[in-house]
């Protein structure tokens, strides 16, 4: 929605309203990956004896994440260059300093963010976030880490290298902790939150009625959290003044994650045609998300000069035709960047050995014939 904030501003109820369904949406997919990778991994650990074959798993994700993350950045360096080169003169009359895409008119290439990025080192390790022209990018790091503490979870569990695996999260956590990576341990509970409703799930505890009395009396607690988290006399009474924007969307990702868990105990269904039509969107849906922001910088660093003086419902049309355009680009590129048996089966014969290459193909349609069709 940068379109509308030089008009409206980063204050107020307009603000608040309009970032906040963006962040509902990035909060609901952290819960579905935490979810669906517990998953898959449950149906890999069952297959293995029981012990969770961890090349394969990283493979499995890292064939995932690799392709559209290489392509984005590359996206991101053509953007870069078309905005800085580009024969286009564009300029601002009425956008405020204090607007957070201000920097359209300074476009930065730093290469320490790309590779702190490349190697999901970002925000947490390497640099204060992801490239400033591909912000979104930031959540890739947590989600590699949170695979890492998967693994060492499992690794606990299983008693195949606990004392490792326990060092390990110890120290992992610990350092996140010592510097102040509050961010990512809020964010963890609510990974944590998918990855506990599909355990619930696969075990068909969610549909026993013992599942009714804890869900409740969590979705009541956290309600409660959330309402009494917000300033009382001056000051917050839980967390920080400058965390209190993290703490309370981690509540309200909790809320969600807890609503998905009260509709799947409930057993609502619907029609299959609508589920199937679902799931074929989403296999776009993480090409959409690391694409989108350097190709909409570009339409609104051309677009908003001429456009800024026009009303509000005509610039909201502009919005519409662009995000249109966005999602179909983003939809014929992922059919060929999350195609993940091509990759697989053009790199598994580098990183697997021979007991896993029989295996591979069945992992990887696990997640799509299963959990996705049932949920």
């Amino acid at each position: 929605m940068i379109y509308l904030l030089p008009r409206y501003g980063v204050h107020g109820l307009f603000y608040f309203y309009i970032f906040s369904f963006p962040q509902i949406g990035l909060m609901a997919l952290i819960i579905l990956s935490g979810f669906f990778i517990t998953y898959d991994s449950l149906n890999l650990i069952q297959r293995n004896n029981f012990q969770l074959p961890v090349k394969l798993f990283f493979f499995k994700r890292l064939t995932r994440l690799y392709p559209a993350l290489i392509f984005s950045l590359l996206i991101t360096v053509i953007v870069f260059l078309i905005i800085t080169h580009g024969c286009l003169s564009c300029t601002y009359h009425n956008v405020s300093p204090n607007i957070k895409f201000s920097f359209l008119n300074s476009a930065s290439l730093p290469p320490k963010n790309y590779f702190s990025t490349l190697f999901f080192l970002q925000g947490i390790f390497i640099g204060k976030d992801a490239p400033v022209m591909n912000l979104p990018l930031w959540t890739l790091s947590y989600e590699f880490w949170y695979y890492i503490l998967f693994v060492l979870i499992a690794s606990i569990i299983t008693r195949k290298h606990r004392k490792l695996g326990a060092c390990m999260f110890a120290f992992i956590i610990i350092y996140m902790i010592a510097f102040n990576h509050l961010r990512f341990l809020l964010v963890a509970f609510i990974w944590l939150s998918g990855a506990l409703i599909a355990l619930a799930y696969r075990s068909n505890k969610l549909f026993s009625n013992e599942a009714n009395q804890p869900i409740f009396l969590l979705f009541a607690l956290l309600v409660i959290i959330c309402t009494v988290s917000y300033w009382v006399d001056g000051r917050n009474v839980f967390v920080p003044s400058g965390n209190v924007g993290y703490f309370i969307q981690t509540c309200l990702a909790l809320i969600l994650a807890l609503i998905i868990a009260i509709i799947i105990r409930l057993n609502v269904s619907f029609k299959k045609t609508f589920c199937k039509k679902l799931a074929t969107y989403s296999r776009s849906s993480y090409t959409l998300y690391v694409l989108h922001y350097p190709i909409l910088l570009m339409s609104f660093h051309f677009t908003w000069p001429h456009i800024q003086h026009w009303p509000t419902l005509a610039i909201a049309l502009v919005i519409v035709v662009y995000s249109l355009l966005i999602i179909y680009f983003s939809k014929k590129c992922a059919t060929v960047l999350e195609n993940k048996a091509l990759f697989r089966r053009a790199l598994s014969p580098l990183f697997l050995k021979r007991k896993y290459l029989e295996t591979i193909e069945q992992a990887t349609s696990s997640v799509n014939s299963s959990a996705t069709e049932e949920v």
